[in-house]
């Protein structure tokens, strides 16, 4: 087989051995009363209950029923950190431009034949140590995108990876009617109405909710206008 026996516990005749595989380029096998429980392969991956590794190390634990550990595969324990930018579990990016950082998949399957991703948590940098999240999702036939996103100042996006404000939403909502949003950069000059303008210009009758931001066309300031459209005429009508 080409397994050369290169330990053994003294006085343990069931199975407790590390040998060498010289027939697979000197992978190294850890036995536990004759089961393989530990493998370093000849690349420098590490299998714990798995003999061929997905990744540099491989976890892996499916004889669980009952009782405890309940299921429990990996703990990692700590105590309390002076500082609340560390923690006890760092995932981190070689590289380290800005857009970067640590990422985290979930997923089914165990080997490189059926191991299937399908949602995940992206960090990113902002800027030099400061960041934000990004919350993805798989679709059927798709690559994983990016559902919500948390800037670094607090700032959340729905459908939206760049919000402007505490909470920006794209898309639709609710009963399918979508949320819009229209911004008017500069100063309007004095006949432009930018509320009536993205009303008229943009909006159906079978919209339901109207979120309009732009700068008041008198003096400049910013402004907000929310409304809630709901007949096909009169006050409440959209033309």
């Amino acid at each position: 087989s080409g397994d050369t026996l290169i330990g053994a516990i003294s006085g343990v005749s069931n199975g407790h051995q590390i040998i060498v595989d010289s027939s697979n380029n000197q992978t190294y096998k850890w036995f536990n009363g004759g089961t393989n429980s530990m493998i370093l392969d000849s690349s420098g991956k590490l299998g714990i209950g798995a003999t061929s590794p997905f990744g540099q190390t491989q976890i892996s634990d499916t004889d669980w029923s009952s009782g405890a550990p309940y299921g429990t595969v990996l703990t990692v324990t700590g105590n309390n950190t002076n500082d609340a930018n560390w923690g006890h579990l760092m995932i981190s990016d070689s590289s380290t431009g800005t857009g970067n950082g640590g990422m985290i998949r979930f997923a089914t399957g165990s080997t490189s034949s059926d191991m299937n991703p399908f949602a995940g948590i992206d960090s990113f940098t902002e800027g030099s140590a400061y960041g934000g999240l990004k919350f993805l999702t798989r679709p059927n036939g798709g690559t994983a995108t990016a559902r919500m996103t948390i800037l670094s100042d607090g700032s959340v996006g729905i459908g939206d990876t760049d919000p402007d404000y505490l909470l920006d939403m794209r898309g639709e909502i609710g009963d399918q009617a979508p949320l819009q949003r229209w911004t008017v950069t500069g100063t309007p000059s004095a006949g432009f109405n930018w509320v009536t303008e993205a009303m008229s210009t943009n909006l159906g009758q079978d919209k339901r909710i109207v979120h309009a931001f732009g700068k008041e066309r008198s003096n400049g300031n910013s402004g907000t206008m929310s409304f809630v459209p709901r007949a096909s005429s009169g006050d409440n009508a959209i033309a």
